[in-house]
């Protein structure tokens, strides 16, 4: 017996390699998380003398998850062992990751953040951004600022952001908020963008300071499970539809049991990057995403993708999804209260006639995208 390829010391659960086995014989298969068997199987060699154990990635998913959350990510990677012919027979230290990458799994346990592909991202003053690495006591996170200084763009020094008291994965928030704090003398509103990362290898933020009346944040898990980021810049529409149950009481038809089944489509709006669309593919994938409303991120369900690519132009036609609220009742409550134009009427063809009065404080109808998670 030969084991002509095994998964590598680091893989992710989507791209692990399978065992292959030249045997004469059959075997005996087990895998242990720690000393608990997760599983233990039988195989025999097909024609050519060889046996093939594959999806191992599947199995290690229902041992592994991540957190909507900042702070330590124990959850998404373990080290799982094998044992042929009950003989150990080596360990692989899987992470969790949904998408297929060409990238290896061993970079992630070094200074890559865990996102699939962007070092630079374009992000809005008040939006929450997270990053999760692979942190060790010995490597601190770190990050500058670019700033605008007498009308030259300017590099900040490095300045240590955060240290870890253990070895592993941890999530942090890298708001534009957070980042001010490390470097008092910069005024923020000069501040053009920021890197964080380890050892050279950061992720850059872009700042996009242009006025929107209907930005929004959602934070999702990624394709890691661990807290992402996406940021809609276009309308948000609603639309209004109800449930119910109806019966006849003396011939008079009643309805009772109406809830509201109202859904809400975003569109993503404007587009910097391919990393864009990419964030916008991985959250309408997420199994847990949460939407800024009403002063707090509240979970939605996501019904409906819209997103067409042409792929030789290419260019996007269109992009958003359609939601409604996981908890029933939010669906009843307006998603915003206040217009933008704070006064006027509807004509009969139904335009709006604006008073000319606009609403001067924003932050009354879309509040602080601060909240906890």
């Amino acid at each position: 017996m030969t084991v002509t390829q095994r998964p590598d010391a680091y893989s992710l659960t989507s791209t692990i390699k399978d065992f292959i086995i030249a045997s004469s014989t059959g075997i005996s298969f087990e895998v242990l998380d720690g000393v608990v068997s997760i599983l233990k199987e039988s195989y025999v060699p097909d024609s050519s003398g060889n046996i093939y154990i594959r999806d191992l990635g599947k199995l290690f998913e229902n041992y592994l998850s991540g957190e909507l959350a900042t702070g330590p990510q124990t959850g998404i990677s373990k080290t799982f062992s094998f044992k042929i012919n009950n003989t150990a027979s080596g360990s692989t230290t899987v992470l969790y990751c949904k998408a297929y990458t060409s990238q290896e799994a061993s970079i992630f346990f070094e200074t890559k953040a865990l996102n699939l592909q962007y070092r630079s991202k374009v992000t809005i003053p008040n939006a929450r951004e997270f990053l999760t690495f692979y942190m060790t006591t010995e490597e601190p996170v770190q990050a500058k600022v670019i700033y605008l200084e007498n009308n030259v763009i300017v590099e900040s020094d490095l300045e240590t952001f955060h240290t870890v008291l253990a070895d592993g994965f941890e999530t942090i928030e890298i708001t534009l908020r957070k980042i001010c704090l490390l470097f008092p003398e910069i005024e923020p509103d000069s501040i053009l963008g920021y890197y964080v990362g380890q050892l050279e290898n950061y992720v850059k933020y872009l700042l996009d300071r242009e006025s929107y009346i209907d930005a929004r944040t959602f934070i999702f898990l990624n394709s890691f499970g661990v807290t992402e980021t996406l940021i809609t810049r276009g309308e948000m529409v609603r639309k209004g539809a109800i449930s119910f149950d109806s019966s006849k009481i003396d011939h008079v038809e009643k309805r009772f049991n109406i809830e509201h089944q109202d859904t809400f489509t975003a569109s993503i709006g404007k587009v910097y990057s391919s990393a864009d669309i990419l964030l916008l593919r991985e959250l309408v994938a997420s199994e847990l995403v949460k939407c800024f409303y009403k002063g707090e991120y509240r979970e939605i369900v996501i019904n409906e993708v819209d997103l067409a690519e042409n792929q030789r132009r290419g260019a996007i036609t269109s992009a958003g999804f359609t939601f409604k609220f996981a908890e029933q009742s939010h669906n009843m409550m307006l998603i915003d209260s206040t217009w933008a134009l704070e006064s006027g009427a509807w004509n009969d063809p139904g335009d709006w006639l604006d008073t000319g009065a606009w609403n001067d404080s924003p932050e009354s109808v879309y509040g602080s995208q601060g909240a906890g998670l």
